[in-house]
């Protein structure tokens, strides 16, 4: 089921697993300002729904902000969140070093201020991350067996 769909991201929900799955539209690059959107709208609909699983994909687009502007969007989502029911969040790893680098850094620093009641992981790929948020060995899942949203 659609939750929220706007120019950038398409939110899914998987009502039987409980998995809300945050994808962006196409391939572009996502500045501070899209960003702050999405967590607003993420934030929202977790709380809304009281969803407990989170799938966020956007790891296909360029973001194009600096790492103060990174930390903000990220603190901003952390906050976001803590109303909410959410256990789990995966995040789909990009292709990019750099990007992954800075995501590991701005995460230390936010966990280290902000104590989340949930549990966050970064993924390469979306079977093993849902498989993670639904607590299926992922060993023992064959690659065409991967959960259906």
């Amino acid at each position: 089921m659609v939750l929220h769909w706007d120019k950038l991201v398409k939110f899914n929900y998987a009502a039987g697993q409980d998995v809300l799955y945050v994808e962006t539209l196409d391939q572009r690059e996502i500045y501070a300002p899209d960003i702050q959107s999405i967590n607003t709208a993420i934030s929202n609909c977790a709380a809304e729904h009281k969803i407990q699983h989170l799938l966020i994909d956007l790891s296909k687009n360029t973001l194009l902000l600096t790492e103060t502007e990174f930390k903000a969007a990220m603190a901003q989502l952390a906050i976001g969140l803590l109303p909410s029911a959410l256990k789990k969040v995966a995040r789909i790893k990009s292709k990019n070093p750099e990007r992954e680098r800075m995501m590991e850094r701005v995460l230390l620093e936010i966990q280290e201020v902000i104590k989340l009641p949930l549990e966050f992981r970064n993924f390469a790929d979306r079977t093993e991350a849902l498989c993670w948020l639904l607590n299926i060995p992922y060993e023992t899942t064959p690659a065409d067996a991967e959960p259906q949203l």
